[in-house]
């Protein structure tokens, strides 16, 4: 399990990337036995966890977190006191109080969290609702004629949650009109904060709260703890209310949980122990809409990040980009067995179609963007007025990743007077601050509105403008995008033969779970082997199998999956294969068919043996 002595594969792969194994020094090593001692470790997962910045100190809040050594005081946070006081006199006085949510899953799980949390408490369902602005008429975030129209309807307390922080205009058109709100966010601020009763956000420029980097529904999860810590000091001041227990709040992980895992927050720290422990919620199925979710989604097995991300989550953004955004926050809330069922169908429905979409822009866009190479960019800008705006944040995550580089997807819209507005949606690399980049650009007035965060953003800006975006981004994030592209290795994590693969070697990388942005599943370069076998699966996905180079036919076979790769250099490599070794990177997957389990290798490359 040690690394060569010498590197054995030709460098660049063909996926033109060089690979990179960790070089431990004698004091690494020493430090790997320790913890490999000390907590009964393999040695391979000790240095995993060595080089991810875990000690033997720290490994067991690493291996076991739980959320009552990580969780914070809620009332450290900036406007967290104000937030609770003015939600429990709306409580006392029973006044109609209606949560402002986004479409996307991380405002779909805040929403049906405090749904869930403000039922637990005995206020009357008529008392507090929900809603969801259109993605296509209303655009992200609070606006003023909404939130007028609550007010007018007989709201008192708009909470708004995944947004709101920069939403200058419409919270002072609200505050005129006398409606009070709350905002609960995470996106990066402005130099001034809204007129609001409170904005507890993480990431406000004047914040100095350590928990900056977790999600919305992670902020609206500790207010719902402060109002319920409040309802316990206080009980005289609502009488009807009562708090609810710690099982219940704990309960709710499992929301937590997915919102974290789809806004790709890092999975460290605090936000570990929120979905580690939401995992375990998720896995009792007690929800009847997750579990409705999990069976059309095909979720047989015990759901882990990866279902949260790649199985649950696009289905529940599906309703936003199709024009039904409420239909996720339902989902999620509700407790009508029959309702789920109806909603996740309607939900995998719409996913469907999301997906034909989405195939067609990123086909458009991923040829507009080669174009854009030859003037070696900072950062893709690719856009066309006939794609739908409900794809292009999907789009530019799949660009991201095939060329390495931040992008913005532009669906064009026709503005007044004939000008074009478009709407964006942005996704970076590591080391390119995307919200950042927007929220300063915002200042200085060449975009018409816009947030994020570190990963992820999206702004609206006037056609005339984006030559000046583009040079400001330029100005603002070349070195930075230079830098990662002159470092763009493939980090592996440790060297093994294919027949080291089993199920027990997948089974003890479990404590490392779960995996996701800040956390990323361990890579391994396998071989030398040889490719018994390949074949083309509906024309776009590879499949493989290892085994150890000079190992008799079909013996430890390792089976390998690389999605997506027809016609790639691997696909015209395979077709010319003439039995030579060959060396393999990947991550590991178990697949579990009729009962059978079996570990395999998801294919990231291949090098031929020098």
């Amino acid at each position: 399990m040690t690394a060569p002595a010498a590197c054995p594969w030709q460098s660049p792969s063909l996926l033109d990337q060089s690979w990179q194994l960790p070089e431990h020094s004698p004091e690494d090593q020493r430090t790997i036995t320790t913890l490999q001692q000390q907590h009964a470790l393999p040695e391979f997962l000790a240095a995993i966890l060595h080089q991810r910045g875990i000690t033997a100190t720290n490994a067991a809040d690493f291996l076991n977190p739980k959320l009552k050594t990580a969780l914070p005081d809620p009332f450290h946070l900036k406007d967290m006191e104000q937030a609770a006081t003015r939600t429990i006199t709306a409580l006392a006085k029973g006044e109609t109080i209606t949560i402002w949510g986004d479409y996307d899953v991380d405002g779909a799980t805040s929403t049906a969290l405090l749904l869930r949390f403000f039922a637990a408490l005995g206020y009357p369902a008529a008392h507090c609702n929900h809603y969801i602005p259109d993605r296509l008429s209303e655009g992200y975030g609070p606006n003023a004629a909404g939130l007028l129209q609550l007010h007018e309807n007989g709201t008192a307390l708009v909470i708004c949650v995944d947004s709101g922080t920069v939403a200058f205009e419409p919270l002072k058109a609200a505050a005129n009109a006398g409606l009070d709100v709350i905002v609960l966010d995470h996106h990066l601020g402005a130099e001034t904060l809204p007129e609001a009763v409170a904005v507890v956000n993480p990431n406000r420029l004047d914040e100095t709260s350590p928990c900056r980097t977790q999600a919305a529904v992670g902020i609206s999860f500790l207010f719902a703890i402060a109002v319920n810590q409040r309802l316990k000091s206080q009980p005289s001041e609502t009488p009807s209310i009562k708090p609810v227990t710690s099982p219940f709040l704990l309960s709710l992980l499992d929301l937590v949980a997915l919102g974290t895992v789809c806004d790709v927050m890092p999975l460290t720290g605090l936000n570990r122990a929120f979905v580690k422990q939401g995992l375990e919620v998720l896995r009792q199925r007690t929800k009847p809409g997750l579990n409705a979710l999990m069976e059309i989604a095909g979720v047989n097995s015990p759901p882990n990040a990866y279902h949260l991300g790649f199985a649950l989550g696009p289905r529940i953004n599906a309703g936003g980009r199709v024009g039904a955004a409420e239909t996720g926050a339902t989902l999620l809330a509700t407790e009508n067995t029959a309702q789920a069922t109806t909603l996740a169908q309607q939900l995998n429905h719409w996913n469907k179609e999301r997906q034909a979409l989405e195939q067609q822009v990123l086909e458009d866009a991923t040829a507009q963007a080669s174009a854009q190479l030859a003037s070696q960019p900072a950062m893709l800008m690719v856009h066309d007025a006939a794609w739908h705006p409900g794809v292009i944040g999907i789009v530019a995550s799949r660009l991201k990743d095939a060329f390495h580089m931040p992008a913005a997807v532009i669906a064009w819209q026709e503005g007044a007077e004939g000008s074009r507005v478009g709407k964006a949606s942005c996704r970076s690399i590591p080391g390119v601050d995307i919200g950042g980049l927007i929220g300063a650009a915002r200042q200085e007035n060449i975009l018409i509105e816009g947030g994020g965060h570190q990963a992820a953003g999206g702004f609206s800006i006037r056609e005339d403008q984006l030559p000046l975006f583009e040079a400001f981004a330029t100005a603002r994030i070349a070195a930075a995008v230079a830098d990662y592209q002159s470092r763009r290795h493939y980090h592996a994590s440790a060297f093994l033969p294919a027949s080291a693969i089993t199920n027990q070697l997948y089974q003890q990388l479990q404590p490392v779970e779960p995996f996701g942005m800040g956390n990323p599943k361990p890579r391994f370069i396998i071989g030398p082997a040889r490719i018994a076998h390949w074949d083309l699966l509906k024309d776009k996905h590879l499949r493989l199998n290892l085994v150890d180079h000079g190992a008799m036919k079909g013996k430890g076979t390792l089976k390998a999956m690389a999605f997506n790769q027809a016609q790639s250099p691997l696909h015209l490599f395979l077709e010319s294969y003439n039995g030579q070794a060959v060396y393999a990177a990947g991550t590991l997957s178990l697949n579990q068919w009729q009962g059978r389990e079996s570990t395999e290798l998801m294919l990231d490359d291949l090098s031929p043996a020098l």
